[in-house]
């Protein structure tokens, strides 16, 4: 059996991976609206980055098409920003601010 510093480092250790599934698991069910064009496209993702629905307004599906496929990449990074955020403050409630631990989840970046 560890015994001394290095036993409570492991402890420790267990700990935050425990919590840090915790913070992943409570990330999915979390959703996020990113939108665009005054709120014509919406998309709803989780907070684990995964897109749960896309709405476009009907009068935008018949109009240029160009135009919507703008809108909807703009309102899908608009919702990944938001998953990020969302993220980072999950996080932070660890004490691991983003980009101290890289890696933990994708697409998360310091601010």
């Amino acid at each position: 059996m560890i015994k001394g510093p290095i036993a409570e480092l492991l402890r420790r250790a267990r700990e935050l991976q425990e919590r840090m599934s915790e913070v992943q698991a409570a990330l999915e069910r979390e959703e996020v609206l990113g939108r665009a064009g005054g709120g014509m496209v919406e998309v709803r993702m989780s907070g684990s980055m995964v897109v749960k629905a896309v709405r476009i307004e009907a009068s935008l599906r018949e109009a240029n098409p160009e135009l919507l496929e703008d809108l909807l990449a703009a309102a899908v990074n608009d919702a990944l920003e938001r998953a990020r955020a969302l993220a980072r403050e999950r996080l932070s409630a660890l004490g691991m601010a983003a980009g101290l631990v890289p890696g933990i989840l994708p697409g998360i970046a310091p601010p």
